[in-house]
């Protein structure tokens, strides 16, 4: 594949989760692979790193090398490691409405495990995560990760969020550089993307929220004392700044691409800043950590809870293009 086949397959992906006009304002680049302006900053930019997910390098050739299964059937292989991750093995195949049987040659791909798959894609993220340090200083950094298994076609949507922050893939991406990690796989026949994020910190705070608000004392305004803590914790949890703005009702917190506010009427708020800049009346958390519980004592709690529980939240949006095949 000559680089501009490659860029030009990487600004397809670009476009799973960015509209046309927007794909178009992207320059490309190599760290990262796309960068843009601020969308009410223009002086600042922004950048989305790309990637596909495969099962090893040999299942990308068989993916990306037109004609290599043909090639493979035939014995010729590109890459000596191939004759042992691609082999021909013999299938039988016994009519329905009776009759002989057939035996044919058949490349068999084996999907791993579904904890080793998740494994997997929390490396991934942790790769990428460490190539981008020797980015540029952008404002933020996003990721589109596309899975090439497409082993979830069988699945809600809310159960594919749920088994993405059950393990291995929080960890990942609280210790990950990017704004928002965006995984795309196939639903039945339809290609989504989610927000993973998005879906990480809102698991946490759930946890949080029930493991520290039953200890908050009833004088203090309860919902700001558990987000104004969550915030100190996030800054223990994961990388980069936390904010706040506003007082009272209004207290928002304020991490990554997203602020959010408790309500007693409306209960979560969610704000998306999706590429845009924080607002300009954010300001600095407290120094001073509320929390009522020894934050030892909390992480364990904390921990024991998110073994025994698991977190559903249904935010997964169609591609707003196919991947390239």
């Amino acid at each position: 594949m000559t680089r501009t086949t490659a860029k030009e397959r990487e600004r397809t992906i670009l476009g799973v989760v960015y509209t046309p006009d927007e794909v178009a304002r992207f320059s490309d680049d190599e760290r990262p692979d796309f960068t843009a302006p601020v969308q009410d900053e223009e002086t600042k930019r922004f950048g989305v790193e790309v990637t596909e997910f495969y099962l090893s390098d040999s299942h990308a050739r068989l993916r990306r090398i037109r004609g290599y299964v043909a090639d493979v059937f035939g014995g010729r292989y590109r890459h000596a490691r191939d004759r042992h991750e691609l082999p021909i093995e013999t299938v039988t195949i016994t009519p329905h409405a009776g009759g002989d049987d057939r035996h044919v040659a058949a490349l068999i791909q084996r999907f791993p495990e579904t904890g080793e798959h998740l494994r997997l894609l929390a490396e991934a993220i942790r790769d990428k995560g460490l190539k981008a340090k020797k980015y540029a200083t952008l404002q933020h950094l996003n990721l589109i990760l596309v899975d090439r298994l497409q082993r979830w076609g069988k699945l809600t949507s809310e159960s594919l969020c749920k088994l993405l922050t059950s393990e291995q893939v929080p960890a990942a991406v609280w210790r990950s550089p990017f704004r928002e990690v965006f995984y795309v796989t196939a639903l039945g026949d339809k290609w989504v993307y989610v927000p993973v994020v998005m879906h990480t910190m809102m698991a946490e705070l759930f946890g949080f929220a029930l493991v520290v608000g039953p200890h908050v004392p009833r004088e203090h305004d309860c919902l700001k004392t558990v987000l104004e803590a969550f915030g100190h914790h996030l800054l223990r949890r994961s990388r980069g700044a936390v904010l706040v703005r506003g007082n009272g009702a209004e207290y928002e917190i304020l991490h990554r691409r997203y602020g959010v506010l408790l309500s007693d009427e409306k209960g979560v708020i969610v704000h998306d800043y999706v590429d845009c800049s924080c607002p300009r009346d954010s300001r600095a958390l407290s120094a001073k950590d509320p929390l009522p519980l020894p934050r030892r004592l909390m992480a364990q709690r904390l921990r024991r809870y998110h073994d025994a529980h698991s977190f559903e939240c249904d935010v997964v949006a169609p591609a707003k293009a196919p991947p390239p095949p």
